[in-house]
């Protein structure tokens, strides 16, 4: 007996899937990030959307590299505290 696959749901999209989407959507390609657990499921899946993933070590640092990169580009600068 074979499975029919073509009644197999496709798997839920989670919420950090979605949010990556709008990133995406905005034209962003650099996000800047303090790492986290809590918003580890976003970065995973900016990653997974080739998205450029700029670390920081204190809030302060990671806010000031995203306001700075959208002044000298033009862009959205997102910083994921």
């Amino acid at each position: 007996m074979t499975k029919d696959l073509s009644s197999t749901p496709e798997p839920a999209r989670t919420c950090a899937q979605y949010l990556a989407q709008g990133i995406c959507e905005s034209g962003t390609e650099t996000v800047f990030a303090l790492a986290g657990a809590t918003h580890a499921p976003l970065l995973f899946a900016l990653e997974e959307r080739g998205v450029s993933i700029v670390g920081g070590r204190h809030e302060s640092g990671t806010v000031g590299g995203a306001d700075g990169y959208a002044r000298r580009s033009g862009r959205t600068g997102f910083a994921l505290i």
